[in-house]
């Protein structure tokens, strides 16, 4: 799995075989790198190889930035910087679909620090009971955008905790792995589906489920096109401080 097989269009934007982003719910939606690796799956090729040889320009291949990106930095790939934007515009570009920013938190740019590198977890988090459900109906593993934040720690869906490493080698799982499938380590090979997340007391549970739900209520909103800055965040306190406080008395 090293070279990407691809439609011939013209010379200058290759194309991917179409594929429509996975969804689950109102803010369920598969992430970008996600995404990736499943168009990296139907093209034979590795989605590290896929990212670097067709979505990244070709001018700018060699650039300190993205060599960040590919080696150590693929959670910004999902974010909602200058990385997110240029990935999304290069997928929506090579696969034709017009809406593959919705799969990033680029709504997110107006309202939090500039740089992003600290807002997703730095190695991939996945739920194992997500990918199972993907094999038993004989669907690729995926990614839930919502499940990358920090603040996100469990599955909503099956109110688990998410798990960040191998249980067998001990290491993290890179956004953007040298193989296409989510479910398998990439280091060691073993099955991420059939992994146990260490069990989560209901005190825990809720708080860190509402995290989770919070971070889906951004991806929706996002969706909906609304407005997510720092003046409509302040107007939306104002409002809650009015109706359910009574004001600041």
């Amino acid at each position: 799995m090293s070279k990407a097989t691809l439609v011939p269009a013209d010379a200058s934007t290759p194309t991917l075989g179409p594929a429509i982003p996975r969804r689950r719910g109102a803010g369920g939606i598969e992430s970008l790198t996600s995404y990736i690796a499943r168009i990296a799956l139907q093209h034979r090729c590795s989605p590290y190889t896929l990212f670097s040889t067709v979505l990244i320009p070709v001018e700018e291949r060699l650039n300190h930035r993205w060599k960040r990106v590919r080696f150590g930095e693929s959670q910004l790939i999902n974010s909602y910087g200058a990385v997110a934007h240029a990935s999304a515009k290069a997928v929506s570009n090579c696969a034709f679909i017009p809406d593959a920013e919705r799969m990033t938190y680029a709504g997110l740019e107006r309202l939090c620090d500039p740089a992003g590198k600290h807002f997703l977890h730095p190695s991939r988090p996945w739920c194992p009971q997500c990918y199972l459900e993907a094999r038993t109906t004989s669907i690729p593993a995926w990614d839930a955008l919502y499940t990358y934040p920090r603040t996100s720690t469990v599955c909503t869906w099956h109110r688990k905790p998410l798990m960040l490493l191998c249980q067998r080698c001990e290491r993290g799982q890179r956004y953007l792995p040298k193989f296409p499938f989510l479910d398998f380590c990439e280091h060691c090979g073993a099955d991420l589906a059939r992994q146990s997340p260490s069990k989560l007391e209901e005190p825990s549970l809720e708080p860190a489920l509402w995290a989770a739900r919070a971070a889906m209520d951004i991806i929706s909103a996002q969706m909906h096109e609304e407005d997510l800055s720092a003046k409509h965040f302040a107007n939306n306190v104002s409002r809650l401080m009015s109706l359910h406080f009574r004001g600041l008395e």
